[in-house]
Parts: structure tokens; sequence; C-alpha cells
């Protein structure tokens, strides 16, 4: 349950966050969505790796779709690769790798710094 809010939060901050703020700003609110719903570390990556990666892929494919393709086409020149779609995956892997990363350092400090308490015998 909480890896389907996890991602289901990160998404609008992926998406809305980088209007106002660098693009990097989604590794901090990642970071805070993580320390605030904590969980297991695979578990925190792979919801960050999700959600921020298909607002990513849903972008940059909506960019393309908005250019006919024209500036993808332009951009792989520009890089030199030879097929457009891959900058398209490229920015969802990029976009989806920051944010398992934020996530995961968001849950990472939450157990560094926060420690449970002992379970007493009797409890």
């Amino acid at each position: 349950m909480k890896f389907i809010l996890r991602v289901v939060l990160i998404i609008p901050i992926a998406y809305f966050l980088p209007f106002y703020m660098p693009w990097w700003i989604i590794l901090v609110g990642a970071a805070l969505l993580g320390y605030l719903i904590p969980g297991g570390l695979f578990n925190v990556f792979n919801s960050g790796f999700l959600g921020v990666g298909l607002v990513w892929l849903g972008m940059a494919y909506k960019l393309d779709a908005d250019t006919s393709g024209i500036l993808t086409e332009k951009m792989a020149q520009l890089m030199e690769v030879s097929d457009p779609t891959i900058l398209i995956l490229a920015t969802g892997l990029i976009g989806a790798i920051c944010g398992g990363i934020g996530m995961t350092t968001g849950a990472s400090f939450k157990k560094i710094f926060i420690k449970k308490k002992q379970q007493s015998l009797y409890s």
C-alpha cells in the first residue's frame, strides 16, 4: 500500500516542481517523500524509479508529439544518436534513476537518524 502511495505522491512532485525550480529539485522532493513514507530500501527505490520515470517519459513523449518530432530529430543529430526514440527513453531513464536515488536517500536518512525503540520483553 505504501508503494502505491509513494508512486501516486511523487508524480505531482515530479511534474509540477520543475516548472518553478531547477530540474534537480525532484531529488529533494523525492528525498522528502522517502523520509516521510519510509519502507524497505528496494521498495522505496522502485517507487521513486517508477513514479519519476513515468512522468519524465510522458513529458518527453508529449514534447516529441507536440513538435512533430522535429525537436527530437534535431537533438538526435546534435548528439549523434541514430534514432530519436533513444533520446526519449534515455530521458525517462535519467529521471527514473534520479527519482529512485532521491527516494532512497530520504528513506536512508530516516533509518540512520531516527532509531527504532527497543522492544521490551513485556510488550
